[in-house]
């Protein structure tokens, strides 16, 4: 049996199928990066800690802090490149949803576009109350002013991760360092 030719356009019930294909995948992206960067930051702060929470005694010296703070941002930022990537195809799959949607004339995923873009908004396929919704949605702001509806991702801020854990790590070294030549008398 032959497949489909090109030219033709997949049916309703093949568009609604691949919708469900890309919304798992999507799901699947997600859950991979919460579950991986949890068992990563659970895994960089445990070693911090177990390391800096040891008796004075048990401190190792300075310089060891020092490279272990490059490498443990380093395991950060190899893990925040692969999320990029899974980030990517997620919002591939986004975006062939924002697709099929439109074919279809539904609107559930390009709800999230129209809050954080409401210029987006389709004034001809929404009802005159479902603007308006949407509308006052994507403006309104908590009272210490920040909006109900964020747009900014969690790539907007996990970027911040490594230079976090490399921060802490340096400071640390620093700290064991200032306390070390205190002990040694200079």
């Amino acid at each position: 049996m032959p497949g489909k030719a090109l030219t033709e356009r997949p049916s309703r019930e093949e568009l609604l199928k691949e919708y469900e294909f890309c919304q798992k995948t999507a799901q699947s992206m997600e859950s991979t990066i919460w579950q991986t960067g949890a068992a990563m930051s659970v895994g960089l702060a445990g070693s911090f800690l177990l390391v800096s929470l040891r008796s004075a005694q048990e401190q190792p010296p300075w310089y060891l802090a020092c490279l272990a703070g490059p490498f443990m941002a380093g395991i950060a930022f190899l893990w925040w490149l692969a999320a990029r990537r899974w980030w990517s195809v997620q919002h591939a799959m986004f975006m062939r949803m924002r697709h099929i949607e439109r074919r279809l004339g539904l609107h559930s995923l390009s709800y999230v576009r129209y809050l954080d873009h409401p210029e987006t908004l389709p004034v001809r396929d929404l009802a005159r109350y479902e603007i308006d919704d949407l509308r006052q949605r994507s403006s309104a702001k908590h009272t210490i002013g920040i909006g109900r509806h964020q747009h900014w991702g969690v790539q907007a801020t996990l970027w911040l991760l490594p230079i976090v854990i490399l921060f802490a790590w340096l400071l640390y070294a620093f700290v064991l360092l200032v306390t070390q030549l205190a002990h040694s008398g200079w």
